[in-house]
């Protein structure tokens, strides 16, 4: 449990500082997506969960939570990584 409410928070810390400063927050998301979609992938539980769909409930939320919004969060993450040069404010 106290796992679980230190990595909630961390999504909320880094809500609040991708609104404060992108490139503060583009290293810790990318590291939070892949320790869920890992720890998603090796725990024996959630892969009994998402194979069987019992509870149904369950296996959604770990599906959509756990793969399709991290994949997503990885892939913007990497993305403006990738272009965060172009990403600066030019100053005239």
């Amino acid at each position: 449990m106290i796992n679980a409410i230190f990595l909630e928070t961390a999504f909320i810390v880094l809500a609040v500082l991708s609104f404060w400063r992108l490139k503060y927050t583009l290293i810790p998301n990318t590291a939070i997506a892949i320790i869920v979609i890992l720890g998603n992938t090796t725990s024996s539980k959630h892969l009994e969960i998402m194979s069987s769909f019992n509870p149904l409930e369950n296996a959604i939320v770990l599906i959509v939570g756990g793969y399709v919004l991290q994949g997503l969060l990885l892939s913007v993450s990497l993305s403006v990584f990738k272009n965060r040069k172009n990403l600066r404010p030019t100053i005239k």
